[in-house]
């Protein structure tokens, strides 16, 4: 159960879509059992088509196609109260100029954002994520050199130029693109991906700094077709997770994680959830849950926003660029951190 690129909804239509009442359908138990996976923001995924000048396109953040245009990869979206009101916050590597930074941009309708405002100036730096502690204090993750960062930020929102080392690869092996949880004790879980030079990427799972490493979600296997035979596994390698604390309508509390799979390399998003931080984590049986034939997605982030949920992707090679899909059928029913 997958949804193609071809499968679009435009601009004009957007507010319309992300007002729907609940009962349009949900997945899995309602309520949710013991095992059960949550029902709503996994699909279906529909690209959304943006207005640029004559021409509709997927992208929120489009390739730059001169250098003063803003070149914007690895999102981590929030939602967050700006001015009164709630908006949606995308954290992401930018490079304009010139120059990279980590850079923060608010929109009103998940669509139009902003100019960046750099929070981190550190051209190094790649993939942030930021989770906001019990205290209200938000925290940055991010990647630079093969090892991952952390860092608060201050009373002006920026975050504190000297980043203390969370996770070193070991011998053989890069660290990359983290999540960053805080539980309901407030414990810090990462999120990473790692790589080794002969057995691929995986994603594995700390607690706190330097903590002891674990497999959060680990390459497919034994997978089956839809009549039950072997087939070869879309994810043989895990990368990139997105990962989410939500409670449910019924009052457990579920991580979500939005991954990206694929053999050499990451080319469509799957979804994961456990009922406790180190997992385990269990796939959803219609993975991946956004792909397409012409498009490697990778570096998934979604939020609930208004009645529906919003993910945003960007793709792999050297050009930066985020597209924007949503999922309207059923409302959210999950509190999110």
């Amino acid at each position: 159960m997958s949804t193609s690129a071809s499968e679009h909804v435009s601009l004009g239509r957007v507010a319309a879509v992300l007002a729907l009442a609940a009962g349009c359908g949900t997945l899995g138990a309602d309520p949710p059992t013991e095992s059960a996976l949550p029902n709503r923001g996994i699909v279906p995924w529909t690209l959304v088509e943006v207005l640029r000048g004559a021409w509709l396109s997927s992208w929120v953040f489009a390739p730059p196609a001169e250098p003063t245009t803003p070149g914007v990869r690895e999102p981590c979206v929030r939602v967050e109260g700006v001015s009164g009101r709630e908006a949606v916050v995308v954290y992401a590597a930018v490079q304009q100029d010139g120059v990279g930074f980590i850079g923060r941009a608010t929109s009103t309708d998940g669509i139009g954002f902003a100019p960046f405002a750099s929070v981190l100036d550190d051209p190094d730096a790649e993939a942030p994520h930021v989770a906001v502690d019990a205290a209200g204090r938000a925290h940055l993750v991010f990647a630079s050199g093969g090892a991952i960062f952390h860092t608060v930020a201050g009373a002006d929102g920026r975050f504190e130029s000297t980043p203390e080392a969370w996770a070193e690869p070991a011998a053989g092996e890069v660290l990359g693109s983290p999540a960053l949880v805080f539980d309901a004790q407030d414990t810090p879980w990462l999120y990473f991906t790692r790589t080794g030079e002969e057995d691929g990427a995986r994603i594995e799972v700390q607690a706190g700094p330097r903590g002891d490493r674990t497999i959060a979600l680990a390459g497919g296997i034994d997978c089956q077709d839809p009549k039950g035979d072997e087939s070869p596994c879309w994810d043989l390698e895990t990368s990139r997770p997105d990962v989410r604390r939500a409670v449910t309508a019924t009052g457990r509390t579920v991580y979500r994680m939005l991954y990206a799979g694929g053999r050499s390399q990451s080319s469509a998003i799957g979804f994961a959830a456990a009922f406790a931080p180190d997992g385990p984590f269990d796939r959803y049986a219609f993975n991946p849950v956004l792909e397409a034939d012409d498009r490697d997605y990778t570096a998934p982030s979604s939020v609930p926003f208004g009645a529906g949920y919003l993910l945003y992707v960007g793709l792999e090679g050297a050009r930066p660029g985020v597209m924007l899909a949503v999922d309207t059928v059923g409302a959210p029913s999950e509190t999110w951190e």
